[in-house]
């Protein structure tokens, strides 16, 4: 074999070990850290969408381009079909031309998305009718904007290290104090609503524009400074109404040390040809297992993959005790869904289109390729 796998295989198996160090891991983190310094970012993205129970095409749209750091998801509302009116058309061409203006003119996510909703105006396709909640997303050098309108969503998710274990248990039982990459929310959209199930919407006729005052009915923009190995989760309601945050973040934090492997194996966490041999041994010992030789960007798609597959099991499940959507129907003075309450015992979790991007946060020159995801099928623009 050669040389230089021999010496990937000795690091591996000697990695464990030392991986148990919990300064050892402090002093890893510390290195990533140091890379995130002055550098510019990009994102190495992954994709899913499925449709509602009954339907034959979702009526929401994803984007993703990686190469100029844009990701959106645009939920065309069911409530809006018309004869003439598509849902799903307006939402991919709301969200086309959103990337459009991220892309071609650079602008960031609030002026893209607020220029998007201008531009539908005058398309011939939108004015057919149709509306849409739209949520996009716009990496600039490290800064990190998402800007949302309606009830889509996006979190912004940073591994880190946190102990499997407690103090008392390992007091009573004599446990390892062991670490796990585990993500924290560092940025994360809140829904703008009129009340429970009933988002902000744009429309060719956006009469939101004409009627406001005070800029109540503008899009809503947060912003961080996103490091290395950041991982962005942008998703249709569909997603968050049946699955709480943490069950979210707890299923990030089963890929994170996959997609952190595989990332530096593929040269994709620091400036190829720098010494941190030893830091991808520790990685490998993260996850020992033969996923993390996938390429990152399947491993990304399979974690968008498994999030739609979690919302769509617990909509499926009629013994859901809740879930945000029928959480937030209680705090709206609404009847218990879910078994033994109120509502003729219709289930917690809610049946709908599931729409979900991903998105793992690499240095500008990763020596990775990108691709733009989307489904906007025919109704792409020109």
């Amino acid at each position: 074999p050669p040389a230089d796998l021999l010496v990937e295989k000795r690091a591996m198996a000697s990695s464990k070990a030392r991986f148990l160090s919990c300064c050892g891991r402090r002093r890893w983190l510390a290195a990533l850290a140091t890379a995130n310094v002055a550098r510019g970012l990009r994102m190495l993205v992954g994709a899913s969408s499925r449709a509602a129970p009954g339907k034959s095409m979702s009526e929401d749209a994803y984007c993703a381009d990686g190469t100029v750091g844009f990701a959106g998801v645009a939920d065309g509302v069911g409530g809006s079909k018309t004869a003439t009116a598509d849902p799903a058309v307006f939402s991919r061409r709301l969200l086309a031309w959103c990337y459009q203006h991220a892309s071609k003119d650079g602008l960031d996510a609030s002026a893209a998305l607020a220029r998007a909703r201008e531009s539908v105006a005058s398309d011939e396709l939108a004015k057919l009718g149709g509306s849409s909640t739209i949520t996009a997303a716009k990496l600039e050098g490290d800064r990190l904007e998402v800007a949302n309108f309606g009830d889509s969503a996006g979190v912004l998710l940073r591994p880190s290290m946190r102990s499997t274990s407690t103090p008392w248990r390992r007091a009573k039982d004599g446990t390892d104090n062991t670490f796990v990459l585990y993500p924290r929310a560092v940025l994360r959209t809140s829904p703008q609503t009129y009340g429970w199930n009933a988002p902000f919407q744009a429309a060719a006729d956006d009469r939101l524009q004409e009627v406001g005052s005070m800029n109540v009915f503008d899009p809503d923009s947060v912003s961080a400074v996103a490091r290395v190995g950041d991982v962005l989760v942008l998703a249709t309601d569909g997603l968050w109404d049946n699955v709480l945050d943490a069950n979210v973040q707890r299923r990030v934090a089963r890929y994170a040390p996959l997609l952190w492997a595989a990332a530096a194996r593929q040269d994709a966490l620091w400036q190829p040809g720098k010494p941190v041999q030893a830091v991808q041994a520790q990685l490998a010992a993260l996850a020992d297992s033969p996923r993390s030789f996938d390429p990152v960007t399947t491993l990304l798609a399979q974690l968008a993959d498994d999030l739609v597959q979690d919302a769509v099991d617990v909509y499926e499940d009629p013994t859901t005790p809740f879930t945000p959507f029928s959480l937030e129907l209680i705090f709206d003075d609404g009847p218990q869904l879910g078994p033994g309450g109120g509502n003729g015992n219709q289930p917690a979790g809610k049946p709908d289109d599931v729409t979900v991007v991903v998105a793992l946060l690499v240095p500008d020159d990763a020596n990775v390729p990108g691709a733009v995801l989307h489904n906007f099928q025919q109704f792409a623009l020109n």
